[in-house]
């Protein structure tokens, strides 16, 4: 069985000879979608502590998610995770968060309540 010099695919995009070329009706050929990603998905997300003293940060790596919590204004790494999925590691960057901004409160409070011994 011999090919011809020009071999035409059904939905009329590529040929034998152009096999390299970009299709010229691009909407004729069928493409395979797992699902519609948004616009945004790749973007890094960054939160800051009410002080700013902490910087965390969600952004794509190799084929993983990862959270970084950085230590200002010096942006020294305290602490990377990483994750399969986004919703995952942007709920962990949350959770770093507000751990981050509770430690804060809290030695605001335990200084206030060792002054209020001092006055005894």
């Amino acid at each position: 069985m011999a090919l011809s010099g020009v071999w035409e695919c059904r939905a009329g995009g590529y040929t034998w000879n152009t096999l390299y070329e970009p299709n010229p009706r691009p909407s004729d050929v069928p493409m395979a979608i797992s699902g519609r990603r948004k616009f945004d998905d790749d973007k890094v997300v960054k939160y800051e502590t009410a002080e700013k003293d902490f910087e965390v940060e969600v952004s794509r790596t190799l084929n993983k998610w990862c959270v970084t919590v950085y230590q200002m204004p010096d942006r020294q790494i305290l602490v990377q995770d990483f994750f399969p999925e986004r919703w995952k590691a942007l709920a962990r960057a949350q959770d770093f968060l507000r751990l981050l901004n509770q430690r804060k409160k809290k030695e605001e409070e335990g200084l206030a309540g060792h002054r209020d011994d001092d006055d005894f």
